[in-house]
């Protein structure tokens, strides 16, 4: 939030007369945390329910409320927007993954990634998709980078919450085979992603944004 380039968005909400309140996970700066307290996606949405609190109940803070989540912030964001949305009123997420998971395959090609993660995180489940779907009573928007080299295009929130809203409401069996359809050309079209190497991946996205730019 405070340092280059994350500074846009607090210099973004201050420009407009938005109050900022910025807090750090546990064991994070001031944060403290116990022995066998290590940080995980639900203590962090526990934690941040507790600043929410700290904020309505101690701040006394009146007026609308929005939440902002980058990153690894998407999981607490999102957690806040859906669980009360009788307070939050804007939510924006920037450059989140739909799940952990998704983000660890991208990295690490092959199928011993998902067991792997699985042993040793106890199976972390962040539900950031559904979270940003089900929250319902607030503006939502989301960004993303297609050059982001952390969360890729397959792992980001983005595809994650396109893919939800897609087989929303939509029963009919001529949706529903083409929606089918769709999964096996993502799903192929993620496998051949998946056996490119590093210079091959950096030169489809060049040619991605070169593309991008023509048709702007």
């Amino acid at each position: 939030m405070i340092t280059s380039p994350n500074a846009y968005w607090l210099n973004f909400f201050l420009k407009r007369d938005i109050n900022v309140l910025c807090w750090n996970y546990r064991g994070y700066g001031d944060s403290e945390q116990g022995f066998f307290e290590n940080l995980d996606p639900y203590k962090s949405k526990r934690d941040v329910e507790r600043v929410l609190a700290f904020a309505v109940n101690k701040l006394h803070l009146q007026g609308k409320l929005g939440v902002y989540g980058r990153s690894i912030g998407g999981i607490t964001a999102n957690h806040l927007a859906s669980k009360y949305q009788d307070l939050i009123e804007m939510l924006i997420i920037d450059r989140s993954f739909k799940d952990l998971i998704d983000v660890a395959e991208s990295k690490l090609h092959g199928w011993q990634t998902r067991s792997m993660f699985k042993t040793l995180t106890c199976t972390w489940k962040c539900f950031n998709a559904h979270n940003f779907v089900n929250a319902s009573n607030c503006y939502k928007i989301i960004s993303c980078d297609p050059l982001d080299d952390t969360v890729c295009q397959y792992s980001n929130i983005v595809s994650g919450v396109s893919a939800i809203c897609a087989k929303e409401s939509y029963t009919t069996r001529e949706f529903q085979t083409f929606y089918q359809s769709l999964l096996y050309l993502f799903d192929y079209e993620r496998t051949l992603y998946l056996k490119l190497d590093q210079n091959a991946i950096d030169n489809l996205f060049s040619k991605l944004v070169d593309t991008m730019k023509v048709i702007e």
